[in-house]
């Protein structure tokens, strides 16, 4: 067994089970997820468009071109790699809120 199965499988009355134990157990990745990479260097920066969404409508196209992202790798094509970097503050506020988002592929920015 498994160090997670033998955790997950302990059954002592101070220890309680691992609440996401069954999903951990079941958890499979897709061979293509454990292949090794070479990195990719970024593109150059002047070459890399920034796109401001600013309207619901320009958030609708961001996602339709996201969902358009593949990556090719010699042995296997990927469905989406994509950043996201999210920036919030407290400021008189006491759960806080997000205030920039930035997604980006390999190819676009988005803010």
């Amino acid at each position: 067994l498994s160090a997670i199965e033998q955790h997950a499988m302990q059954s002592q009355p101070t220890k309680k089970r691992h609440p996401l134990a069954d999903e951990l157990l079941s958890l499979h990745y897709p061979p293509a997820q454990l292949e090794a990479a070479t990195p990719q260097l970024p593109v150059e920066l002047e070459s890399c468009p920034l796109t401001m969404v600013e309207t619901v409508e320009a958030l609708q196209e961001v996602v339709e071109r996201i969902r358009a992202v593949k990556e090719v790798r010699a042995t296997s094509t990927f469905a989406l790699s994509i950043a996201v970097d999210l920036e919030d503050h407290h400021y008189r506020s006491f759960m806080g809120f997000t205030c920039l988002m930035q997604i980006s592929t390999r190819t676009e920015d988005f803010l």
